[in-house]
């Protein structure tokens, strides 16, 4: 099973909202995900998440109602295998808490996959009301859920799955190796579709898939060939974004 974890500052505002998107798209897409969510302060420790944000996910039909608000523990970097940060702050206190590379690696900017310029962090919405609605907008974004889901599925495939693992049943053709393949990812339908071996369709784009995340690549030449051809630059997609 692939886990992540969500962090922002208190634990009430932002990191239940994207514990709760993700938990709904691993649900309605059958993926091997387990997600939790934590802040990097204490002031709310064992409370539940803010009502606006509460009521922003039931509005989605989401229930977040049930989370508890917890402090992001060292013990996280072990457990799971993606740590998603809301803004440039919570990014720093949690990598000033690394202890090795492999740990700083599973930290990222959860917007970085879907606007690496110009929006690096997620607005907190605590002093504005209306800012709970524009945090799950930016938090349902196809791209960083698509990563997501793609992590997930290589996990799953590469760690002993197959055709009767949660992922493969989503429309793969065959498992994803160990170490790169290509996955074709619909923004429309936020799916795999069925057909993996063509060229890109509307509305669809490449994912590379690792057993540590996954790159946009759309912008490398032959992109738009079918899975397993080389990059036109030789590089060998050591490395990924998630």
């Amino acid at each position: 099973m692939y886990k992540v974890l969500m962090v922002c500052l208190g634990n009430i505002c932002r990191s239940p909202l994207a514990q709760g998107i993700l938990e709904d798209l691993a649900k309605k897409r059958g993926l091997s995900i387990k997600v939790d969510s934590a802040g990097t302060g204490s002031w709310h420790i064992g409370s539940s998440p803010d009502q606006r944000s509460i009521e922003v996910a039931k509005n989605h039909n989401i229930d977040i109602s049930t989370q508890k608000a917890r402090q992001f523990n060292t013990k996280d970097f072990k457990y799971f295998d993606k740590i998603y940060v809301m803004d440039t702050m919570n990014y720093s206190n949690i990598i000033r808490l690394c202890s090795n590379k492999i740990e700083c690696e599973k930290v990222k900017l959860i917007l970085k996959a879907t606007d690496p310029e110009e929006r690096l962090s997620v607005p907190d919405p605590y002093y504005d009301n209306d800012g709970f609605e524009n945090v799950y907008e930016a938090l349902t974004e196809d791209f960083w859920l698509g990563s997501i889901s793609a992590s997930a599925v290589s996990r799953s495939l590469t760690s002993g799955g197959g055709a009767g693992s949660p992922g493969f049943e989503k429309g793969f053709a065959a498992p994803i190796s160990l170490a790169v393949e290509r996955v074709k990812w619909n923004k429309t339908s936020n799916s795999f579709p069925t057909d993996q071996t063509s060229a890109l369709g509307a509305n669809e784009v490449w994912l590379i898939a690792f057993s540590s995340g996954i790159e946009k690549v759309n912008e490398v030449a032959g992109a738009n060939s079918p899975p397993g051809t080389p990059r036109a630059d030789g590089d060998d997609y050591t490395g990924g974004l998630g």
